[in-house]
């Protein structure tokens, strides 16, 4: 197959590489599609992943490695360079690794594959904002609430004495959240969420939150006018 002929805008070129079956398996504009990561930052040294959204990716089965770079000299083409051998080896269960995600103070710095022979460095969002104790928007459910609980998902650390205790979400799940693209299925995605707000102006008792765990990719960041009202609204009612 040399090129296929789209109706609007004619013959599109089509470049097949080998890739053993085993690698990279993408749709449409994926290269250019940003693999989108939702993280917690623990401390300096120490990232807290609790989604990953692989929307493109058509493997079913699909293995994360991490690493962790902080207070290095190393730099992402080193461990692009690094990486050629690891990629190509496999597990005990004859997986190989298809993405690797470097930290580098505090920040996502790479999302690595394997591209036909090359180590390829993915677009990807990397959304870290996350803290517990943070205000959130859920706009499709035009809701305020703070965040209670954040579980742990896939660490990123490069301390070797780091110690860090399990979480998992308490709170039942929302009927109406869920995260509809593809994403790494051993990472829930789910956050435990105090709900503070219903609707524009039906504010819940400050002790009395409607407490329901949401997905992550319902939640966003608030605005300093929402916290400004949330904060006057508390000081209202303490």
């Amino acid at each position: 197959l040399v090129s296929v002929t789209h109706r609007m805008d004619g013959p599109v070129l089509f470049r097949g590489i080998y890739n053993e079956g085993q690698s990279l398996g993408l749709i449409g504009s994926s290269m250019d599609a940003p693999i989108e990561i939702y993280a917690q930052i623990l401390d300096d040294v120490t990232h807290n992943i609790v989604c990953i959204i692989f929307e493109n990716d058509l493997r079913d089965n699909i293995v994360i490695d991490v690493q962790n770079i902080s207070f290095t000299d190393q730099t992402l083409e080193q461990v692009i360079a690094d990486s050629q051998a690891d990629f190509a080896q496999s597990d005990a269960a004859n997986n190989k690794i298809s993405y690797r995600v470097v930290v580098k103070d505090k920040r996502v710095i790479g999302v690595l594959t394997k591209f036909g022979d090359e180590i390829k460095s993915m677009a990807f969002l990397e959304h870290n904002w996350l803290a517990e104790g943070a205000l959130v928007k859920i706009p499709s459910r035009n809701m305020l609430g703070v965040i209670k609980a954040i579980p742990t998902g896939l660490i990123v650390t490069n301390d070797p004495h780091k110690s860090i205790d399990k979480k998992c979400i308490a709170y039942t799940k929302n009927v109406h959240s869920r995260i509809t693209r593809k994403h790494a299925a051993d990472l829930d995605g789910f956050l435990d969420i105090d709900i503070v707000r219903e609707n524009a102006q039906q504010w819940r008792p400050i002790d009395d939150p409607l407490c329901q765990a949401f997905a992550v990719t319902d939640l966003k960041q608030c605005d300093e006018e929402d916290i400004t009202l949330f904060f006057a609204f508390k000081h209202q009612n303490q």
